[in-house]
């Protein structure tokens, strides 16, 4: 399979198109995973196949990657593709937290700090809260970090303005 499948990519390369006077080639990832009697579901074969061609295109795209659960990287990539959807959902769902850390000089005597660092967390569904060594890899790599600042932004100065009126 791996053979044939190599041959289409080397067909697909040689196509050439032009488009608004520049000219494009085209090129494929293909995941592959074995059906045999460990297969659990058809969506579990789905999700094996699109790990895969996750890591294809990771690997510089115009890739065949066969699925094996022991492949150490397709296991790092599955586990970032699950939390891009918890990081969305969460993000839907409103279960990202900032928090506030005051910034004082260590042995300091404020009382009242002026400087704070403002940390993310994100509560998973068993209410587990994550910090960002848990989810900030796979916002960075898979494109929702502009959207996970904005929400840090946003939130943030509604607290400072909310905290300006109240006190």
């Amino acid at each position: 399979a791996q053979r044939l499948l190599y041959e289409i990519l080397d067909s697909l390369a040689a196509v050439r198109f032009d488009w608004n006077d520049r000219v494009f080639s085209v090129g494929a990832s293909i995941g592959v995973v074995a059906v045999d009697g460990s297969s659990r579901s058809v969506n579990s074969l789905f999700r094996a196949a699109d790990t895969a061609c996750y890591a294809a295109k990771d690997q510089g795209r115009n890739r065949v990657v066969v699925y094996s659960p022991r492949d150490k990287e397709l296991t790092r990539h599955r586990e970032q593709v699950r939390s891009v959807s918890r990081i969305t959902s969460a993000l839907d769902d409103g279960r990202f937290l900032l928090y506030a850390q005051p910034i004082v000089p260590i042995g300091s005597d404020v009382v009242r700090p002026t400087r704070f660092e403002v940390l993310a967390r994100v509560e998973d569904l068993d209410g587990h809260l994550a910090g960002p060594g848990e989810f900030l890899s796979a916002a960075e790599r898979y494109g929702l970090v502009t959207r996970l600042d904005l929400w840090v932004v946003g939130s943030a100065l509604r607290a400072l303005a909310e905290a300006s009126v109240t006190g």
